[in-house]
């Protein structure tokens, strides 16, 4: 299956975001939850302009590299506060027509306090300018799948 073609047949991406998205629910939920009881999450930043927290980038590195694995020769960027000029999934010299918007984690200050945290991603394609496919899940829901929300289009 080309790379063209998997942009095309929404299935492999609505799987490959579901997926993503599990992967990082599953390697920070634990660590979120232990923070949010001790109010201790990472403040460490990249320079004094930017208050990124650890956490974000970790979230962001899962996407990252999961996505590669899962959409191998996907001409994507991946794009998000942390990263707004975004790493792209192949080493292709042009902006890629599919471009992956993420919000690692979605209130981190607030999780600090005990508030709800989410994880989000949206998926645009450039050619149609519209967004193609987005899903959110909930960092303090069980991982069951019932507190993930998504969207596909032709779905």
């Amino acid at each position: 299956m080309s790379a063209d073609s998997r942009v095309r047949n929404y299935r492999p991406l609505r799987e490959a975001i579901l997926d993503s998205m599990k992967q990082v629910l599953v390697a920070l939920r634990p660590e979120l939850m232990a923070q949010r009881t001790f109010h201790s999450i990472d403040r460490t930043v990249k320079d004094r302009a930017d208050r990124t927290r650890t956490i974000d980038v970790a979230a962001l590195d899962i996407y990252t590299v999961d996505l590669q694995k899962r959409l191998p020769g996907t001409s994507a960027l991946v794009c998000s506060e942390e990263n707004p000029g975004g790493t792209t999934l192949t080493n292709s010299p042009e902006l890629p027509n599919l471009l992956f918007i993420i919000d690692p984690i979605d209130n981190t200050d607030g999780a600090i306090h005990g508030s709800p945290c989410y994880t989000a991603l949206s998926v645009y394609l450039r050619s149609c300018s519209t967004a193609i496919a987005a899903a959110v899940g909930d960092f303090f829901q069980k991982l069951s799948g019932k507190k993930s929300y998504t969207f596909v289009k032709g779905d």
